[in-house]
């Protein structure tokens, strides 16, 4: 049994994910042209989110200048906590929130 080909049209606020195993110059490319067709251009607000390799903001800035460039959230906790580690060495760890290291315990 034959089934006709089916073509999904996507919304213009649904999101796409690209993802390769490949190089960065490659991948840069891949992200570009899921950038183009999307509508990058003509996007008021353009912003690229990785997690702070010196190789995406790389990418970020050859293949889309101007971007506001955000650490992901989950990175971002993790150089912070790892900045606290190194500013305060000899701090026990408290139990907030069942964290090792937590903000209010500096302040």
């Amino acid at each position: 049994m034959t089934h006709p080909k089916v073509f999904v049209l996507r919304g213009p606020s649904s999101t796409t994910y690209v993802a390769a195993i490949e190089p960065a110059q490659e991948f840069g490319l891949r992200l570009y042209l899921e950038g183009c067709k999307r509508g990058w251009n003509h996007a008021e607000k353009k912003v690229a989110i990785g997690d702070g390799a010196e190789w995406i903001w790389n990418i970020a800035d050859q293949h889309f200048p101007g971007a506001i460039q955000i650490v992901d959230h989950y990175h971002a906790r993790q150089r912070l906590w790892g900045l606290v580690r190194n500013l305060f060495p000899n701090h026990t760890p408290c139990q907030f929130a069942g964290r090792p290291f937590c903000l209010p315990c500096y302040l």
